[in-house]
């Protein structure tokens, strides 16, 4: 899924599901389980690299260049990174700025 797509820049998020099986020895029964586990990565493609991107705000500034404009913009539009569409407008933001 294209979360941005810019000029210099393109954020994806991949989703991931994982399935796996636990057996538990219960009193005289063996029961087995299945659970599914779903992770979502976020990548960001620029015309030199494909870089995994955390969605941490930490993490994200200090991937971006750890730039306090961007710190002030999250803090004034109370972006929230979890959410695809804010984490839009922040990079659509990061874009006007180099």
């Amino acid at each position: 899924q294209v979360i941005h797509e810019g000029k210099k820049l393109t954020v994806i998020k991949q989703f991931n599901v994982r399935k796996s099986k636990v057996t538990i020895n219960d009193v005289g029964k063996i029961r087995n389980f299945e659970n599914f586990t779903r992770t979502t990565n976020y990548y960001v493609i620029s015309e030199l690299a494909m870089v995994d991107m955390s969605t941490k705000k930490k993490q994200l500034l200090r991937s971006l260049g750890d730039d306090d404009q961007l710190d002030d913009f999250i803090k004034s539009e109370n972006l929230d990174l979890d959410n695809d569409i804010d984490l839009s407008q922040l990079f659509a933001f990061y874009e006007t700025l180099q």
